[in-house]
């Protein structure tokens, strides 16, 4: 019982790590979304800021960098039996998060009247390559620096968190 709450004090730690990390990554991955937003409130231009493009640029580099990240530190860690299920989450990243952003993207940049139904996906995109840079980019930095933890520790700690919550 004390190796397990050992194992999970280890994890908490990388994780409280990794996430500061990926906060950083954010800030710079949503630095130009800023500087559009401060431009807009400059010059008070705001009937076009939700309607750019901009923003499924952003969410395809969260997504892909999400995608990287975590294909990276599984690789460093090299601890993993669990390839099903890293196959699974990299099949998933690709076609839910990469695979529709692109599309949305294309469909926003050629299409001369933009739709609610597409603004709203493209900020729905946003909001959920956020959450997955965030959560999966995390599980990336943890098993790419720490060679030590195996990725199935990783999840197990989650699953142990939010039993606790």
């Amino acid at each position: 019982m004390t190796s397990m709450k050992a194992e999970s004090n280890i994890v908490l730690k990388a994780k409280s790590r990794a996430h500061r990390l990926v906060i950083g990554d954010l800030v710079f991955a949503l630095l130009p979304a800023l500087v559009l937003f401060l431009t807009r409130l400059a010059t008070l231009k705001f009937n076009d800021i939700l309607t750019r493009s901009d923003w499924s640029y952003v969410a395809l580099i969260l997504f892909g960098q999400a995608l990287a990240k975590f294909v990276f530190g599984v690789a460093e860690n090299r601890s993993t039996k669990s390839s099903s299920t890293i196959v699974l989450i990299t099949i998933l990243l690709f076609a839910f998060g990469c695979v529709p952003t692109g599309v949305i993207l294309v469909l926003i940049e050629t299409s001369s009247n933009k739709s609610y139904i597409l603004i709203g996906l493209q900020i729905f995109l946003l909001l959920a390559a956020i959450f997955t840079y965030f959560n999966i980019g995390a599980i990336g930095y943890m098993l790419g620096e720490n060679k030590n933890l195996k990725f199935e520790e990783v999840i197990a700690a989650e699953i142990i968190e939010q039993d606790s919550k």
